[in-house]
Order: structure tokens, then C-alpha cells, then sequence
């Protein structure tokens, strides 16, 4: 392999939203679906806390509220719990909500060699439920 001056690489995967909101969309060559690589269960939820007592940030913050992820927020940590996954635990998956409101869980356990995966989904409307289903499933 050839010598590569500072700075130079052959890969990078970035976040795409951060490459449209600059301008540089044009650079990117793909962009990679959850449905080829699985995400973390629980990656890129941002949250808002607060003070129990602070009353004017509680309004504020619930200006930004929307159910609809917050229900796919409750579904991914319930399986989480629910398959006592932790930081280094071989789960990957998601959550999303059709156009009819349904709730779509998707997860991925792997033995720690990374040569097994079980794949399992489960839809319904409600994200503990819907969770709890989808863990009794890979018992």
C-alpha cells in the first residue's frame, strides 16, 4: 500500500445529515439503511432534562415534544431491558412508525463471534407491549 500524506483516507461514513445542512451532499456516494446496517438500539436519541422544578423549561422543552418518536424511544429501551442489553451487548435495532401510526420493531441479537444473527421485527401500537412481544420472541 502506498505511503498517504496527512489527512488523506480511502473511507469515511458520516452522519448525511450533516453533509446536506453544509452543502456538500454532492460528496456523498451512499447512504447507508438501517436495513443493510442495524443500528444500536437507542442511537441518536437526543433528550431534554431538566429540573423537577423548573416549570418554564418543562413548558418550553414540551413545545419540542413529538409522541410519535417518543413511543419508538419507549420500544427501543424496552428491549434493551427487556434482552438486558447494555453498552457492549451484541444487539443492534430500531424502531420506526408506518403511515398508519403502527409501530415497527426491528432487532438483532449476534453471538459475540459476529458469525450467527437472529433478525426478528414486530409490529403493533403500543411500544411496551410491542417490545415485550418482540423479546418473547427471541427467548
Amino acid at each position: 500500500m502506498a505511503a498517504r500524506d496527512a489527512g488523506e483516507v480511502d473511507a469515511l461514513i458520516l452522519a448525511s445529515s450533516g453533509l446536506d445542512r453544509l452543502g456538500e451532499a454532492h460528496r456523498i456516494s451512499e447512504r447507508i439503511s438501517p436495513e443493510r446496517l442495524c443500528p444500536p438500539l437507542g442511537a441518536a436519541i437526543i433528550a431534554l432534562q431538566c429540573r423537577i422544578d423548573d416549570e418554564e423549561t418543562k413548558k418550553v422543552a414540551a413545545l419540542l415534544h413529538h409522541p410519535a418518536t417518543a413511543a419508538e424511544v419507549i420500544a427501543e429501551r424496552t428491549v434493551l431491558q427487556g434482552m438486558g442489553g447494555f453498552c457492549n451487548a451484541p444487539l443492534a435495532g430500531y424502531c420506526t412508525t408506518d403511515k398508519s401510526g403502527l409501530l415497527i420493531v426491528r432487532d438483532m441479537v449476534f453471538t459475540l463471534d459476529g458469525a450467527t444473527a437472529i433478525d426478528v421485527r414486530h409490529s403493533g401500537e403500543d411500544p411496551v407491549d410491542t417490545a415485550k412481544e418482540l423479546c418473547r420472541r427471541l427467548d
